[in-house]
């Protein structure tokens, strides 16, 4: 019983390391949405999962579509960016 409470302990402890620092990152890219002033980012959704920064909503062009990536992947701790935003003008 003492040995699986150990590995209990260790596994929620490894899996409680890696949510705040998505959620930090998370944070830090839609800041970064929101202060970018050349496009428009307000209806980016974003979800970080181990490093990966998943992008989802709408944007109203190409450049935009390019921006997001961009900006999401000059995150410190984004290891890879998945950009599924759909451009709809």
């Amino acid at each position: 019983m003492p040995v699986s409470l150990l590995i209990l302990s260790m596994l929620l402890s490894l899996s409680c390391r890696h949510s705040p620092q998505d959620a930090d990152i998370s944070s830090a890219i839609t800041s970064r949405f929101i202060e970018e002033q050349s496009v428009n980012l307000q209806r980016v959704d974003v979800y970080v999962e181990e490093g990966t920064a998943y992008l989802s909503g709408e944007v109203e062009n190409r450049e935009e579509h390019i921006q997001a990536g961009r900006i999401a992947s000059r995150i410190p701790g984004v290891r890879r960016v998945i950009n599924k935003l759909q451009v709809i003008p």
